[in-house]
């Protein structure tokens, strides 16, 4: 089963950064990045 993080943060080198860690973990995984919490809240997000 795919993990999904799902960041909510607004520099991308901070994004980037977390990013390149998941990447080391060798897990099927799914990051979904958001700049602020209106944005993180916004429908689009919740699609299926």
């Amino acid at each position: 089963m795919k993990k999904h993080f799902f960041v909510i943060d607004d520099d991308e080198e901070d994004v980037q950064l977390i990013l390149d860690a998941l990447s080391t973990m060798n897990a099927d995984l799914k990051c979904t990045w958001a700049k602020s919490g209106e944005q993180a809240l916004a429908p689009r997000h919740f699609k299926r």
